[in-house]
C-alpha cells in the first residue's frame, strides 16, 4: 500500500477499535456469571481476555505515537485533543494493567476473586474505549489527518500487529478481520491491511489468503465457548 494514498486515521484505527470493543463487551457480560472453581472455562475465557486486551494495550501506545507529534502544535483545538487522548490513555492503561494481571490470575487457578476482579476491569475498559475510541476517531483523526505524514498514521495504526504474532495471535486477526468484514460502510482494503497485520496485508499472496483462512478458523475456536456462554446467559 502506498503510504501516499493511505486513508485517514479514523479509517485505519477502526477495525482495531470494533474488534476490541465488541470482544471486552462480550467478555464483560459472561466472565462474571463463570461459576467458581471451572478451570476449563478459566483457561479459555481468562486466555482470550488477555490477548483481548493485550491487543488493546499495543494499539494504545501506537496511538500515543501520534499524539507526540501533535503535542507541539500551537492549535489550542489541537492540543486539547492531545490532552483528552492523554487522560484517557492513563485511565485506560491503568484498567488493562490490572485486567491482564487477573486474567492470568484467574486461568491459573479459577479463583473467584480474580474472575470478579477481571468481570470489574473489563466493564471499566468497555465503557472506558467507548469514549476513548470516539475521541481518537474526532477530533484527534481530524489532527492527525491534516498534520501528521501519512506514512507515520499507517505505521501508529499498525503498531496493534505486535498482538498478532504466534498461534495466539492468529485468532486476534481474525478478530479484527470479521470487525473489518461486518463494518458499516465497509473497511476499505488499505485500513484492513494497516490494522489487521503484516501477513493479512499480502491478502493478494497465496500466503495471505492461507492465514486469513487460519486466523478466522482459530478465532471460531477461541470464541467458542464464550458464545455458548453468551446464548446460556441471555448476554
Amino acid at each position: 500500500m502506498a503510504t501516499s494514498d493511505a486513508p485517514g486515521l479514523a479509517l485505519l484505527v477502526a477495525p482495531v477499535h470494533r474488534a476490541v470493543a465488541h470482544e471486552v463487551s462480550r467478555l464483560a457480560e459472561v466472565v462474571g456469571n463463570v461459576p467458581d472453581g471451572d478451570a476449563r472455562a478459566a483457561r479459555a475465557l481468562g486466555t482470550w481476555a488477555f490477548d483481548v486486551v493485550d491487543l488493546l494495550h499495543h494499539h494504545l501506545r501506537g496511538v500515543a505515537t501520534i499524539r507526540s507529534v501533535l503535542s507541539g502544535d500551537d492549535d489550542e483545538a489541537v492540543r486539547e485533543a492531545v490532552r483528552a487522548g492523554d487522560r484517557d490513555h492513563r485511565s485506560l492503561a491503568s484498567e488493562v494493567a490490572l485486567a491482564m494481571g487477573a486474567a492470568v490470575r484467574w486461568q491459573d487457578g479459577a479463583p473467584g476473586r480474580d474472575r470478579d476482579a477481571l468481570a470489574a476491569h473489563l466493564s471499566r475498559l468497555r465503557s472506558g474505549t467507548a469514549v476513548a475510541f470516539r475521541r481518537i476517531e474526532g477530533d484527534l483523526a481530524a489532527a492527525a489527518d491534516r498534520l501528521v505524514p501519512a506514512e507515520h498514521r499507517v505505521r501508529a495504526a499498525a503498531h496493534a500487529a505486535s498482538a498478532f504474532r504466534g498461534r495466539r495471535g492468529l485468532a486476534l486477526t481474525g478478530a479484527v478481520l470479521a470487525a473489518s468484514a461486518g463494518a458499516s460502510p465497509p473497511t476499505s482494503s488499505a485500513a484492513s491491511a494497516a490494522a489487521a497485520s503484516s501477513a493479512a496485508s499480502t491478502a493478494g499472496s497465496s500466503g495471505g489468503r492461507l492465514r486469513r483462512v487460519l486466523a478466522q478458523r482459530q478465532y471460531r475456536r477461541r470464541t467458542a465457548l464464550l458464545e455458548r456462554l453468551v446464548s446460556t446467559t441471555g448476554a
